[in-house]
């Protein structure tokens, strides 16, 4: 019985028989084409490594055409900028002046911001200090910059000096304008670090300067017993105050100043364009809203 499912597992029909002997005569055809047949016959492989040179040589020229294309079109050349120098105080001169000298407005932003705080260039030195100056940039205008080389040291009258000495530095010590002075120079007083010497700085610029010292007071987290220290050592000049016209004035600029409410300036503003020009600076008592503390306080300040 093995022997007949043997057999008939290995029993092939004619049509059968035929396609194997054909599959088997394919095969041997291959085996004697790939073996037999001359080499000039089979696939020649062509060694790369001869040709790397050209390769590199070309792979980098198309790369440099690529990028130069990428960035004419995408990134054009910005129109450089050629700085034209000129005597100056870095003080006074305005935005404009900067970039002439080739200043971004990133660096005009920060030179800005560093004297609205108050503060003010003593010196080339105190430019030089300046993050957003390059050195290259620096050593440029280094002989345009109207300014002494080093600032100024103010002695401090509390150091030990010789009698005539003592008096000297007392006397310089003692000559800080408040209304005139920068942040740096308050410094020198006893009982004002940055903090104090900012505060005192960006008060005097809400008000217009200081008519008094009491008005230090009014500076922010300002001690009683700090404001005794150095009002023997301060002086006040009281014509340097800026003042508001309140015939022309705008809403913007008058509530700008501490000493009046946004509603108080309306009211202003509301009587002045109903009525008129004001005659006298009294005559602001006529709104309603202006008090006679508040009349006393704006007295200072105010101009027609």
């Amino acid at each position: 019985m093995d022997k007949e499912l043997f057999k008939d597992w290995f029993h092939f029909h004619q049509s059968s028989r035929r396609g194997i002997w054909v599959l088997i005569g394919l095969i041997g055809l291959t085996i004697f084409m790939r073996f037999f047949l001359p080499p000039a016959l089979t696939p020649k492989r062509e060694n790369l490594a001869l040709h790397l040179p050209e390769i590199k040589s070309w792979t980098m020229q198309m790369s440099l055409a690529d990028t130069s294309a990428f960035q004419t079109s995408q990134y054009p050349k910005s129109e450089e900028i050629i700085p034209k120098y000129s005597l100056f105080n870095p003080n006074e001169i305005d935005d404009d002046q900067w970039r002439e000298f080739g200043f971004r407005e990133g660096q005009i932003k920060s030179i800005r911001k560093y004297l609205d705080s108050g503060r003010e260039f003593r010196s080339k030195e105190d430019l030089s200090k300046m993050y957003v100056i390059g050195k290259d940039q620096y050593e440029s205008i280094y002989a345009y910059i109207d300014l002494p080389d080093t600032s100024p040291v103010i002695p401090n009258p509390r150091t030990n000096y010789s009698n005539d000495v003592a008096l000297e530095a007392k006397k310089i010590y003692q000559a800080i304008e408040i209304n005139s002075t920068d942040s740096i120079s308050l410094l020198n007083l006893p009982g004002i670090g940055p903090f104090y010497a900012g505060a005192i700085i960006k008060y005097r610029n809400r008000l217009g300067g200081y008519v008094s010292i009491q008005q230090l007071g009014e500076v922010w987290k300002m001690k009683p017993e700090t404001i005794e220290k150095i009002t023997p050592e301060i002086t006040l000049n009281t014509e340097l105050v800026k003042k508001i016209n309140i015939n022309i004035c705008t809403y913007e600029e008058l509530s700008k100043h501490p000493y009046v409410s946004f509603k108080q300036v309306k009211a202003l503003i509301s009587y002045r364009e109903k009525h008129g020009a004001f005659k006298s600076i009294e005559d602001i008592k006529k709104s309603l809203l202006i008090d006679e503390t508040t009349y006393t306080k704006l007295l200072p300040y105010l101009s027609l």
